[in-house]
């Protein structure tokens, strides 16, 4: 199975424009969540941008970390994912949005194992959120996804790519995993200033290279309780 790991990101961010390749510590924040990514058991890594001009930084930026991206329109994300999906051959795809600079890539590796064992079309952990934000892993069957990305027609199916499929797939065919915990309100993604300035902070916290630590381990480092 040819399975591809899909960051979706745009320069365009309504409320932190360029914060994709804002730097930190050094880096571009993309490049932490690229960073954290090439360490997934499995698939290929590849970026989904917009062929906007101003998009083009970010496909320099992936030029020069040897890391595959594709351009498909801005506004129409899951016809842009269809494209990536088509050009690459993919036969599944997990979809992570590019605000995710701590994602946890066993969670990627977890829905892939599940996927893998057959039996269903997408696996997701937002079916009922109990990750933090910026946690959030869905995969896909592809040939579902591009037999039905042409009735993708709200603005809601287009701009965030899987609404359709959780409605239009049979709950048998959708595994869910959770965390154990409710975590679903902290915020491990970055959507504002502070939400950059707080990720600076934990990177800088951090004593370990960055993709060593999980999801538990920043939210014990936040200040939550997490038990094992």
């Amino acid at each position: 199975m040819h399975t591809g790991i899909i960051v979706q990101c745009r320069m365009s961010s309504s409320r932190f424009p360029g914060k994709v390749l804002h730097k930190v510590h050094g880096k571009p924040m993309l490049q932490y969540t690229l960073e954290r990514l090439t360490r997934c058991c499995g698939g290929m890594l590849v970026v989904s941008t917009s062929d906007r001009a101003e998009d083009e930084a970010v496909v320099r930026f992936c030029e020069s970390l040897e890391i595959p991206c594709h351009t498909g329109p801005l506004e129409n994300v899951a016809l842009r994912f269809a494209r990536t999906v088509e050009h690459f051959g993919f036969d599944s795809f997990v979809r992570i949005c590019g605000d995710s600079p701590l994602m946890d890539f066993r969670l990627v590796d977890r829905a892939m194992t599940i996927f893998e064992a057959g039996g269903v079309r997408m696996v997701s952990n937002v079916i009922r959120r109990t990750f933090p934000k910026g946690q959030s892993v869905e995969m896909l069957d592809a040939q579902f996804f591009l037999n039905h990305v042409d009735r993708m027609v709200s603005t809601a199916e287009q701009e965030h790519v899987t609404p359709y499929c959780y409605t239009h797939l049979p709950p048998s065919d959708i595994a869910s995993f959770e965390s154990g915990g409710e975590w679903g309100d902290v915020q491990q993604s970055v959507d504002t200033v502070d939400d950059m300035n707080s990720f600076g902070s934990l990177i800088a916290a951090m004593r370990r290279p960055h993709w060593e630590y999980g999801y538990a381990d920043i939210l014990a480092m936040q200040g939550y309780s997490v038990h094992a």
